[in-house]
């Protein structure tokens, strides 16, 4: 079972890093990524039959970087009308 959790979790981070031109695959790997963590977790907590409080502050953590990754996304579509992260100029900001 730790190897399919590891191999899901490399998987997710090759995606994640090959494809960096769009930020909307970006965002999506991110959010991938969180599913796959709270799953690791989730798992782990049932193993040892701890409290899971500290997974509802997990997921409140996602929604809220899932909206700002949105909110920003949508305010770079405004001003330079695509979302391909190689051809801004990341210096000037």
């Amino acid at each position: 079972m730790e190897l399919i959790k590891f191999m899901m979790l490399s998987y997710v981070l090759f995606i994640y890093y090959s494809f960096f031109k769009h930020l909307l695959i970006m965002l999506m790997g991110l959010e991938l990524l969180m599913l796959m963590v709270l799953m690791i977790l989730f798992n782990n907590y049932m193993l040892m039959m701890i409290n899971l409080w500290l997974l509802i502050y997990f997921m409140v953590f996602m929604v809220c970087d899932a909206v700002l990754g949105l909110s920003l996304m949508v305010v770079i579509l405004r001003f330079y009308k695509n979302d391909f992260l190689m051809l801004l100029n990341l210096n000037l900001w």
